[in-house]
């Protein structure tokens, strides 16, 4: 598997929050890089010899560069390049990525109590912004005018 000069995204899909949040990525890549990779299919054994079990422990993200970035700084980068700046923001906060590890360990607990919910509701503002930002922009050209 090659990045081809796009963005790797390896998550875990049998969470049914870690699924919604990469639909939502996917939905806002405007540049078509990102190509998402199910880690907890039963056909996925290890990329550049990280193993399947180390890819479930948290997020990765395989830069056009060849860069990794893992955990926190992965979730960062990709509500940064989605266009989510209050959440990257939000991402880039020592308590939150203190917070991480304990968050993706019980991912699968916290999908069941309602987090997909929670973070909907979190990202309805940031997601309307971002919706009428894009709806000025059509064929390259973008509506400055504020109308």
């Amino acid at each position: 598997m090659s990045n081809n000069n796009g963005i790797l995204v390896f998550y875990d899909d049998s969470c049914r929050h870690c699924r919604q949040e990469m639909i939502r990525f996917k939905q806002y890549d405007t540049q078509g890089l990102l190509t998402l990779v199910d880690c907890s299919d039963d056909s996925f054994d290890e990329f550049l010899g990280i193993p399947q079990q180390e890819m479930m422990t948290r997020n990765h993200v395989y830069t056009a560069e060849g860069q990794w970035l893992k955990g926190a700084d992965a979730v960062y980068f990709l509500f940064e390049y989605t266009g989510f700046k209050s959440m990257a923001t939000l991402w880039r906060q020592p308590w939150m990525r203190s917070a991480y590890p304990w968050l993706a360990k019980n991912r699968h607990i916290l999908a069941k109590l309602g987090m997909a919910k929670i973070m909907n509701w979190l990202m309805y503002f940031p997601v309307r912004k971002l919706e009428k930002k894009q709806q000025g922009c059509q064929g390259g050209q973008c509506d400055i005018s504020g109308k």
